[in-house]
């Protein structure tokens, strides 16, 4: 017996400034929120700044199901992120997929 196929997906998603784009990659992070909140499947969107590290920001997300979240990642606005994200970021994003235990 196979795991359950998960009914939706939380990710939570690390990202780093480089120090000179912080202000700007915060721009670029809340300017997907209004739209990504219009895609399918979203559940919840939220943007968190570390209060340890201004340079450190975390989105954490729910998705209906893996299927609206790789949706989501081909949207014109998540991909225009993605093509300025070497421009702006302090090394690569790291994000957690996670399926709800219990």
């Amino acid at each position: 017996m196979g795991p359950t196929p998960p009914k939706s997906v939380k990710v939570i998603a690390h990202i780093h400034a480089k120090p000179s784009k912080r202000d700007e990659l915060e721009k670029v992070l809340l300017s997907l929120i209004a739209p990504t909140r219009l895609d399918e499947g979203y559940e919840e969107y939220e943007l968190f700044v570390s209060q340890d590290d201004p340079c450190h920001f975390i989105f954490i997300e729910t998705w209906e199901s893996p299927e609206t979240l790789d949706k989501h990642v081909q949207t014109p606005h998540f991909q225009g992120f993605v093509r300025r994200a070497e421009e702006l970021l302090d090394g690569a994003p790291q994000v957690l997929k996670l399926s709800q235990l219990g």
